[in-house]
């Protein structure tokens, strides 16, 4: 209850007399004086507000205003008479607001109830063990962020509202906690109704705790109005939710009443409101004097997810040694799921490791992260990793390096204890690819679609079927089905003019020259033999010997690579091939992009392990040129390593071949997951998109792109944006228009691929490359396969 009395007062100081304008005296509903609080003056002439923390020093403001604690609560000196109103915040109670007159004030602060705890929920967490009750009710996971724990609440409004703090690992979803728990009959669509609107009986949403988060942001011109925060708890609304700067207000009011832990004001821990999408932002820009007069801090999503110092990127368990390298170092090291890489940049491949730490950032959707996804390995970004002084002291030594969805550790191992581990992660169901090498002729993408992936590859196969059904939003162009690699192969023979040209392009490779010579006497061998290249590739996969000596293998396949490059491709078939990118594409540049039948695959990914390259139809640069270094990436050395350690049949690989316009003039280019990799519980779509042609999953120079997920709004789609790209600092670079249009188009390849793949379009997930290109943006989705994410049973 609060009482106001009208009649005036003076104080004095011990040096000079001065006026009180305004005396509030604060009590408990026991009577008692309450001088532990903070007081929030608002003011009659602008947004500016005047923070009192009592006990404490006095505080100015500007008009001479003055506001000082007192043993019976707090003063104010106001010779403008500025000063309308104070919001008080004391721990155990309801927080007060109280307008202002001349003379004294009193307030008397009501108590909250006690707080109830069970298996189900609590009401409320006390100062003292408040954080760590709060992680014993969180869900908690690696993204981002790093280690998060997030707590569902559920508010029931009213005369007298209640706060649940969901055991959310128990109770994940709203819906069931309120039927379950709160024993609520109503069904679904109509809890849906009562949980949105300004006369909701239901207020929802997310507690996420950040404890490796910082953020400095300004507010406003002055530095001392910027907002410091580090570890906080960020309350997050649905992007769907209707709510109102007034409600998100209201909530965080009764949330900050009941999480006694939290600081009210300086850096941590904080509750920090962070708007769910754009709709929101755009809401609380315009409400955000209210915002200050309450207390309230807030983030954008940029300023929220754009200050990260370490991700957890991909959680699992390794041992290895822990081998710090430079992405140049890493092009001529053979490394092995027995090496746990600290590269001290971001590289554009990623062979076979047991775990990988880098010191630039990643996305979800780099390579290195894709990489460490579908193998099952921990990935770690750690920016600071270089002054690390445990991590230094390992550097060499064989450890074991976990990340886990609350930290990560990195420490020292035994030898037998790696034996035991890596005896557990190398046993793998076979894989045989599949391949028709039947079929010949330069395959129009009208002759072929998503059935013909035994005969051209799953990526050209699927890149054939959206152009059916996208037409100009896809590439157009041919495959080169498997039969022109098949026949390559087992035609060509290893001769020594070839086996001359790899023995000099190893030892120029700064290879080992014991290695080399291995690999040349492997190779002239072969010409005595007159073995045809396929056979010598069988000859190696075949070789126990060789599976144990790392540098002679890693010597050989250089020398196979080098081999298929420089073999001379049938005549009749090199002619057909220039003939028909001319034909298609005249003078045009065009792209021959891999596509094996041991990639894209629902049982393995071999995403990034094969190359792509540039080619035109006549001179140097000639597709029947280039394609045998399109050939020749079957065997590369991450390529080889992975298919051996997944148990993938290295005997029946085959390699098609993609042709396809080369985009020129691209405006930007991206990645979009149709999920939402940055909250699985909301609906929607996930995008990493880069200026021009940056690349999104191997960044050059540390260049990140822009990160927003696209998810349901008040009233349609919008834009919940992690943070804007590091070459475009505060523009978005696709405009709300291109936004839509790309969400649509994803959408519509989502239906469309899960009835080929048999499965249902909510849950299963694809990814889709897509870029803009030309003056007028035109929007070209570039190709599309399963998005995939080994659970278990990584290296």
């Amino acid at each position: 209850m609060v009482l106001v009395a009208l009649f005036l007062s003076t104080g004095c100081d011990d040096e000079e007399p001065r006026t009180t304008d305004v005396q509030v005296v604060v009590h408990s509903s026991s009577g008692e004086f309450v001088t532990d609080f903070l007081a929030i003056v608002r003011r009659s002439d602008g947004p500016e507000v005047l923070e009192l923390s009592c006990p404490g020093e006095a505080v100015t403001g500007s008009g001479g205003l003055v506001a000082r604690c007192t043993d019976q609560g707090l003063a104010l000196d106001d010779p403008e008479k500025r000063a309308t109103s104070v919001l008080l915040k004391a721990h155990g109670h309801h927080f007060a607001e109280v307008d202002l007159v001349a003379g004294e004030t009193s307030v008397d602060l009501a108590p909250l109830a006690p707080f109830e705890t069970n298996d189900d929920y609590r009401t409320g967490l006390e100062a003292a063990s408040g954080l760590a009750d709060f992680r014993a009710l969180a869900f908690s996971q690696a993204n981002e962020l790093g280690a998060t724990h997030v707590v569902k609440f559920t508010i029931a409004l009213g005369d007298e509202p209640e706060v649940y703090l969901q055991n959310t690992p128990l109770h994940l979803l709203h819906y069931d906690f309120v039927r379950s728990t709160l024993k609520e009959p109503i069904s679904l669509p109509d809890f849906d109704k009562a949980s949105h609107g300004p006369d909701r009986r239901w207020t929802l949403g997310n507690l996420l705790y950040a404890p490796d988060l910082a953020v400095s942001s300004p507010r406003g011109d002055l530095e001392a109005h910027r907002l410091e925060v580090e570890a906080p708890i960020l309350l997050q609304f649905f992007p769907s939710d209707d709510l109102n700067p007034e409600q998100v207000l209201q909530a965080h009011r009764l949330l900050e009443e009941r999480l006694q832990f939290l600081s009210w004001t300086g850096p941590k821990p904080r509750l920090v409101y962070v708007p769910a999408g754009s709709t929101q932002e755009a809401d609380l820009l315009a409400a955000a004097d209210s915002f200050a007069a309450a207390g309230v801090p807030w983030l954008d999503r940029t300023e929220a997810f754009g200050n990260i110092r370490v991700q957890l990127l991909n959680p699992g368990v390794a041992y290895g040694t822990l081998r710090p390298m430079t992405p140049d170092e890493l092009a001529t090291t053979p490394l092995s799921f027995r090496d746990i890489l600290w590269l001290t940049k971001l590289a554009n491949e990623l062979p076979l490791v047991g775990g990988t730490i880098t010191e630039e950032l990643q996305t979800p959707l780099a390579h290195v992260n894709v990489a460490a996804r579908a193998r099952g390995t921990p990935n770690l970004a750690l920016l600071d990793a270089g002054q690390d002084q445990a991590l230094l002291a390992l550097q060499d030594q064989l450890v074991r390096f976990e990340v886990r969805s609350d930290g990560y550790s990195v420490e020292p191992a035994t030898l037998i204890e790696a034996d035991a581990f890596w005896a557990s992660r190398t046993q793998h169901l076979p894989l045989v690819p599949v391949a028709d090498v039947t079929r010949s002729g330069l395959l129009g993408f009208a002759e072929i679609g998503f059935a013909d992936a035994e005969v051209v590859g799953v990526k050209a196969a699927n890149v054939a079927e959206l152009s059916h059904f996208l037409g100009a939003r896809a590439p157009h162009g041919f495959a080169v089905p498997f039969f022109y690699y098949d026949t390559f192969m087992s035609t060509s023979v290893v001769l020594e003019p070839g086996c001359v040209r790899a023995t000099l392009d190893c030892q120029s490779s700064g290879r080992a020259l014991a290695a080399c010579d291995a690999a040349t006497a492997r190779c002239l061998a072969a010409v005595d033999a007159a073995t045809t290249l396929q056979g010598y590739a069988e000859g190696i996969v075949a070789d126990a010997a060789l599976a144990a000596d790392t540098a002679e293998r890693d010597a050989v396949l250089d020398g196979l690579r080098s081999l298929i490059k420089n073999g001379a491709v049938e005549p009749s078939f090199a002619q057909a091939l220039d003939a028909r990118v001319a034909q298609e594409f005249g003078s045009d540049k065009v792209r021959l992009r891999s596509s094996t039948n041991a990639e894209d695959l629902a049982e393995f990914s071999g995403a990034g392990l094969y190359e792509s390259i540039g080619a035109e139809a006549v001179g140097s640069k000639s597709a029947s040129r280039r394609i045998r270094e399109v050939w020749a990436s079957t065997w590369t050395w991450r390529a080889f390593e992975e298919r051996a350690f997944w148990n993938v049949d290295q005997h029946t690989v085959r390699m098609g071949v993609l042709v396809h316009q080369a985009f020129q003039d691209e405006a930007a280019n991206g990645v979009l997951i149709t999920q939402n990799l940055t909250d699985a519980a909301v609906q929607g779509m996930y995008v990493n998109v880069q200026k021009g042609e940056v690349s999104v999953t191997n960044p050059v120079n540390g260049a990140l792109p822009e990160i927003f997920s696209v998810v349901p709004g008040p009233g349609g789609i919008q834009v919940a944006r992690q943070r804007f790209s590091s070459l475009s600092l505060d523009e978005p670079l696709l405009s709300d228009d291109e936004v839509t249009a790309l969400y649509k188009v994803a959408a519509e390849v989502q239906v469309h691929f899960c009835e080929l793949y048999g499965e249902d379009p909510y849950s299963f997930t694809l990814d889709l490359e897509f870029k803009f290109v030309g003056p007028e943006r035109a929007l070209i989705i570039k190709q599309t396969r399963p998005y995939y994410q080994r659970t278990n049973g990584g290296p």
